[in-house]
């Protein structure tokens, strides 16, 4: 321990007033030992005995002794601490460290000014050594330690969960990479370095004292002109800020990069140079995680299927939340097919089979044992000729070889009906998610099982009618047998016919026999009809492919047509007395430019929140509905002279626009803070 040659009365002297009583107390007692009080009372220097373990570009990493608490501890220490800017940015990082509690974020246990070194923070000392030297090791098989691929999922699992929890708390990390994650000798799992955080929103539970993380001096973090992140885990938005926001997503872009390497020991871009990695992140041309492994290496196509998808160049084709991409690793590590891998039929039956291994492997000694049975039969027939007690013999085991044959048979069925039941409810799954295409595949396989099955049946012209494949509809319900009479399944097989004529050597229905569509079917069924038309043409990827098709076109103006249609027919159901509906659209390379503007009777818009709308005029209607502040592709709104009189703080930092008008009153009355000005431009008219 550091200590200083003082006198008891020295020391006594010098004690802190709160801690004489129990000094003096102390004293009373002649045997009682004062070995570690007089250590903590008489340490000059808490932190001692430190040497360097690591250094970046902004900080250095010491080994250090806490003389109070007599443990190792990580100092770290800025490298040029008279950079007022550098200064900032280094105690930011430490509060943000500070303010995320979590089993698996580094902890920060204190803060504060060294004359000689500056600011410091102290962390927990963690031994072992950093993903990207475990992913080393593994790739050239020097590593200590062996690492199966669900080992690797279990560290990975926890990156997640620490990564959930900083996004809980509004925070982002965007530095995500196997360098600043720690792996420990015992289990421990550590995410560290949060030196590029990002405070997107404050959330009530950041702690319990209420020390709000205010985004405006949070996020003032510069770096002298560069891009900020890791190239190669980095995502396209942190290259190209016109991409859109850093939130969430982009963690979730640098966790499929994290996965990526896990499955194939490399990270998804390298190049020679830091350009040519850049701009392969751009363009997203990234070849799969089995294609780069070592020869003989094994991938679960399930793995790779979610590590692409979460690598997605587009923020809005990826994991919406890294819950979404936990749940994916769970379903693989428990069995099951991922989404994002699309099984097949037989994948998904075998892995059915793979979860019930006992029942599996019963059928298939009942099969092997009824094979040899019969061959056992066969060849005693052929020596019956000779011997009559060997047929009697041959008689009674082909009794015994039917027993078993007929064991199998009932095993099987019941492997079957086991099978449909499971199929079943996937089916059930796919159709709540609007998943048309998945379930008709379903159905069918499990069809294949039993092919005059009413209700199987009944089902399929079900979906078929949802997908306005009324043909095909009408065929399927034609099989069903009681079920024709029952609903839904009577009015498709009534209604089948009449919308097979309007659809007759066209790819879509007009969208005026679409809104009488609707008016003959109860509303449960109705919404199930329009969820599969809207799904068509809910995200920016499907109306590119629209916006670039010209062939294409006429489906899209139709369906606009229809959202008219329906509007005008919402209205008037109301019973408005004035109704007018201001409808001109133009259809532009961003997403859908939509002009509603003096609509008299308009306070409501359901049949447009599925639209990828760029932007949207609402000005001088009775609109008051918030959900275009959520809405997924919009980027600019007219809200003046509306219902919307004010705007929440929470609203506005979780919305994705870019620009809004509004009256002077509007913008008065909403809670606008400063850092939402660089964020959202507002037009006050």
């Amino acid at each position: 321990m550091a200590r200083k040659d003082i006198s008891p009365e020295e020391a006594f002297d010098n004690v802190n007033p709160s801690l004489k009583q129990y000094v003096e107390l102390a004293e009373q007692s002649q045997n009682s030992s004062q070995a570690i009080f007089d250590d903590i009372l008489t340490t000059e220097h808490r932190y001692i005995q430190s040497c360097g373990i690591n250094q970046g570009g902004m900080k250095k990493i010491l080994k250090t002794l806490d003389a109070l608490t007599n443990r190792p501890v990580a100092k770290a220490i800025l490298i040029d601490f008279e950079d007022s800017s550098k200064t900032e940015s280094f105690l930011r990082e430490a509060r943000l460290t500070a303010a995320l509690e979590h089993p698996n974020i580094i902890p920060v246990y204190d803060i504060g000014v060294d004359e000689k070194e500056g600011p410091y923070f102290i962390m927990k000392l963690v031994g072992g050594q950093n993903l990207a030297e475990v992913l080393k090791k593994l790739a050239a098989n020097e590593s200590e330690k062996e690492y199966s691929l669900r080992d690797l999922m279990i560290i990975y699992l926890k990156v997640c969960d620490a990564v959930a929890y900083a996004h809980s708390k509004g925070i982002v990390h965007l530095d995500l990479k196997p360098e600043n994650i720690q792996v420990g000798d015992y289990g421990e799992v550590l995410v560290c370095d949060w030196g590029l955080a990002k405070v997107l929103e404050q959330t009530d539970d950041v702690n319990d004292f209420g020390a709000d993380l205010d985004p405006d001096i949070y996020n003032e973090v510069t770096l002298d002109g560069y891009i900020k992140g890791t190239p190669g885990y980095m995502a396209p938005e942190q290259v190209n800020a016109d991409l859109g926001p850093k939130n969430q997503r982009t963690d979730i872009y640098a966790l499929g990069g994290i996965l990526y390497s896990l499955l194939c020991y490399k990270a998804p871009f390298e190049s020679d140079t830091l350009q040519k990695v850049l701009a392969e992140t751009l363009i997203g041309d990234l070849p799969l995680p089995s294609e780069r492994a070592a020869e003989g290496s094994y991938i679960p196509a399930s793995l790779e299927a979610v590590a692409m998808k979460a690598l997605e160049i587009d923020p809005e084709d990826r994991y919406q939340s890294v819950s979404e991409l936990r749940q994916e690793i769970n379903k693989w590590m428990g069995g099951f097919a991922t989404e994002a891998e699309n099984a097949s039929f037989i994948k998904a039956l075998w892995l059915l089979l793979k979860r019930h291994t006992t029942v599996s492997f019963l059928l298939l000694i009942i099969l092997f044992t009824s094979i040899y049975a019969v061959f056992e039969i066969k060849e005693n027939e052929r020596k019956a000729i000779a011997s009559e007690r060997v047929a009697i013999a041959n008689e009674k085991k082909a009794t015994e070889a039917l027993d078993l044959y007929i064991k199998e048979k009932e095993l099987t069925e019941l492997i079957s009906d086991h099978a449909i039941e499971q199929l079943k409810a996937i089916n059930d799954y796919h159709i709540e998610n609007l998943e048309y295409n998945k379930a008709i595949e379903f159905i069918d396989k499990t069809l294949e099982f039993q092919p005059e099955n009413e209700f199987l049946n009944a089902l399929k012209g079900e979906t078929h009618f949802y997908r306005q494949e009324y043909n095909k509809a009408l065929l399927s319900l034609s099989k069903a047998g009681k079920y024709k009479e029952k609903e839904p399944y009577s009015l498709m097989y009534n209604l089948a016919p009449k919308y097979a004529k309007y659809t007759e050597g066209k790819d879509f229905l007009e969208a005026a026999r679409f809104v009488e569509l609707l008016d003959e079917l109860p509303e449960k069924y109705s919404d199930t009809v329009f969820n599969f038309e809207a799904a068509k043409y809910s995200s920016a990827k499907k109306y590119r492919s629209f916006f670039n098709d010209l062939e294409k076109m006429p489906q899209l103006e139709n369906h606009l047509e229809f959202c008219r249609l329906m509007l005008i027919k919402i209205q008037d159901s109301k019973g408005s007395k004035e109704l007018k509906i201001n409808f001109n659209y133009s259809f532009e390379k961003d997403g859908i430019h939509l002009d509603m503007s003096n609509s008299e009777g308009l306070d409501r818009a359901r049949y447009l929140i599925h639209l990828p709308l760029a932007n949207l005029n609402l000005e001088n209607t009775f609109f008051w509905r918030y959900w275009i502040f959520d809405h997924y592709h919009l980027k600019s709104v007219n809200i003046r002279n509306t219902n919307i009189e004010k705007i929440a703080y929470i609203t506005l930092v979780r919305s994705g626009l870019k620009e809004i008008t509004l009256t002077k009153e509007q913008y008065e009355k909403s809670d606008i803070r400063s850092n939402l000005l660089r964020k959202i431009k507002f037009n006050i008219k």
